[in-house]
C-alpha cells in the first residue's frame, strides 16, 4: 500500500521518500544526510516488513540501513530527523576492527561471524549510546547455546570470576567495557575455544542492560 523511493524535496537533498498514493501520505521518511547533502538512497527493498536501503552520509559513506514498515509514521520534519524506526546497520568483521556509530542515529551492531572470539578478533564499538536506541544484535548460528536472558554487568574483578562460575550467557566487565559470551554455562572457562569467550569491547565502557542485546 505504500511505496518508497528517492527524492529531492527542495531542502534536505535526496533522500527516503515514502508515498501511499496521495498528497498527504507522500513526505519525507528519513533525513540520513542531515542539511542539504544528500544520501541517495538506492536499493531499495521490502523484507521482513522493513525497507532495506544503501544510503550515504558524509562522515561514513554509503552504508546498509533498515526502516520498519509496521508502524505509522507521520510527514513532519522532526520525525524525518530522528525516526525511531530508522536503523543503521553495522556488521562485524572476521578480524578485529572498528564499528562506529552514529550520533542522533540507532546504530545496530551485528554479529553474525563465527570465530570472532578473543583478543585477537574482538570488535571493538564506538560511540555506542543506548539513549540514540544503539542495539547489539547476536547471530544465534555464531552464539551456539547463547540466552540472552542471563545477562549480567560486573563491576570488579571478582564479579567477573564469580560470573564464570554461573549459569551466566553474556558477562559485561564495566570497567573496560568488555562483552563476553560464556557458553560454558557454570563450568570452567567460556566453553570450545573459538566458539566462545571475548567479542566485544566498547569504548568508554558506558553503562549497557540486557534491554542493549537483541538476537537475530
Amino acid at each position: 500500500s505504500k511505496t518508497y523511493f528517492s527524492a529531492d524535496g527542495g531542502t534536505d537533498g535526496e533522500e527516503l521518500w515514502v508515498t501511499d498514493g496521495t498528497a498527504e501520505g507522500t513526505y519525507q521518511a528519513a533525513d540520513i544526510n542531515r542539511g542539504p547533502k544528500s544520501s541517495s538512497p538506492t536499493s531499495i527493498t521490502e523484507a521482513d516488513n522493513s525497507i532495506y536501503f544503501s544510503a550515504k552520509s558524509e562522515q561514513y559513506g554509503r552504508e546498509l540501513w533498515r526502516l520498519a514498515t509496521t508502524v505509522s509514521n507521520k510527514s513532519n520534519k522532526s520525525l524525518a530527523r530522528r525516526n525511531p524506526d530508522l536503523k543503521r546497520i553495522v556488521y562485524s568483521s572476521p578480524d578485529a576492527a572498528k564499528m562506529r556509530g552514529k550520533d542522533n542515529t540507532s546504530d545496530e551492531f551485528i554479529f553474525s561471524d563465527k570465530n570472532q572470539f578473543g583478543t585477537k578478533n574482538a570488535d571493538r564499538i564506538i560511540h555506542f549510546s543506548s539513549s540514540d536506541g544503539d542495539l547489539i544484535q547476536l547471530d544465534d548460528q555464531a552464539f551456539q547455546g547463547i540466552n540472552p536472558n542471563r545477562f549480567k554487568s560486573t563491576s570488579t574483578l571478582q564479579e567477573f570470576t564469580d560470573q564464570l562460575k554461573q549459569n551466566s550467557s553474556i558477562i559485561y566487565f564495566e570497567p573496560t567495557g568488555e562483552l563476553y559470551f560464556d557458553q560454558n554455562g557454570s563450568n570452567e572457562g567460556f566453553g570450545n575455544a573459538g566458539d566462545s569467550g571475548l567479542f566485544a569491547i566498547l569504548e568508554g565502557a558506558p553503562k549497557i542492560t540486557r534491554s542493549d542485546i537483541a538476537m537475530i
